[in-house]
This record gives C-alpha cells, sequence and structure tokens, in this order.
C-alpha cells in the first residue's frame, strides 16, 4: 500500500528533485538547537532526496542536475517565471536547459525570444560592418593610387645651390583618415 501511495503522491520529476536540494543545501543550525537535531535535519534532507529520485539514478545524472540546479539558481528574481516553467518540466538536462536560456534572451539585443545568430539587429549591424570594411579598403587602395601618381608625375625642383644635396619632396597623405 505505502508504494501505491508513493506513486500517486511523490513526483520525481527534476523540479521536485530540485527543491528538496535547495532545501538540503539550505539547511543551517538554530542557535537553540543541538547538534543531534542538525544532523538529524540533514539525514532526513537526504531521504527525501533519494526518494524522489528515479529507479537507476546515476552519477552521471547526479552531475547533470546539479549543474542544471547551479545555472537555475544563478538566475536573479526577474527570471522568477522561466525557473518556475522550467522546473515544471518532466526531464530537465543540461542541454535542454542551455538551449531554453540561449533562446530567452538575445546576447547582441537584449530582446527575449532569440538568439543572436538569428538576430535581425545583429545580422544587419554585421552586415553593415563588412560593407563599411569593404568601402574604407576600396578607398584605402584609391588614396593609395592616387598619392603614388602623384608622387610620380610631380615636377622634381630644378637645382640651386641651396638644394643641390637634397633628396626628393616627399608628399605625405593621410588619405580618408
Amino acid at each position: 500500500i505505502w508504494e501505491k501511495l508513493a506513486i500517486v503522491h511523490v513526483s520525481k520529476k527534476p523540479g521536485m528533485r530540485f527543491n528538496a536540494y535547495d532545501d538540503f543545501f539550505s539547511i543551517r543550525k538554530k542557535e537553540d538547537k543541538s547538534l543531534q537535531s542538525l544532523m538529524t535535519r540533514i539525514d532526513e534532507g537526504m531521504h527525501q532526496i533519494q526518494n524522489l529520485r528515479p529507479t537507476g539514478f546515476s552519477l552521471s545524472e547526479l552531475d547533470d542536475e546539479l549543474t542544471c540546479m547551479a545555472m537555475i539558481r544563478a538566475l536573479p528574481d526577474q527570471y522568477a517565471h522561466f525557473t518556475s516553467s522550467l522546473l515544471g518540466l518532466g526531464t530537465l538536462d543540461k542541454t535542454q536547459l542551455r538551449d531554453a536560456f540561449l533562446a530567452k534572451e538575445c546576447d547582441f539585443c537584449g530582446l527575449l525570444g532569440h538568439t543572436q545568430n538569428k538576430c535581425h539587429r545583429y545580422i544587419a549591424s554585421r552586415q553593415q560592418a563588412v560593407e563599411g570594411a569593404k568601402n574604407r579598403y576600396k578607398c584605402g587602395n584609391k588614396a593609395q593610387a592616387g598619392s603614388s601618381n602623384s608622387q610620380n608625375t610631380s615636377q622634381q625642383p630644378k637645382s640651386s645651390p641651396n638644394n643641390a644635396n637634397s633628396s626628393t619632396v616627399v608628399t605625405e597623405s593621410a588619405g580618408n583618415a
């Protein structure tokens, strides 16, 4: 009969284990309680966690679950609704959680519902930067070609006693800088 009650009333979803882990790691010794009382509460918390594990729960699954727990706990309060929806899922793994995180907020524009690689603002800015670089490269080449042509076609100063030993005139250009 206890097994049937457990099947009906004990939900072994990741969200329930997450809450049990959270409670477990929040246990603190109360000033008016003994160390024996603290150890009893810790044992009860661990027993609750063990009861919430599905059959065949492995260490790698525990590692994955603890990673997910750290990711979720790291979120600020403004993500409470998002956190609740994640904890209600039947399964929760790192890949699924990572995808949910990335779909939640764009790193480029900060808007919700898409990731940077699908962000229209990012794509437009990137294209604009590429075009700007191409234009700067073209203008730089034109300025360089123009300055070398002007140096080749410029007349050399006539020799005079003051500049007989001087070299050719150097023209400097900053281009479009």
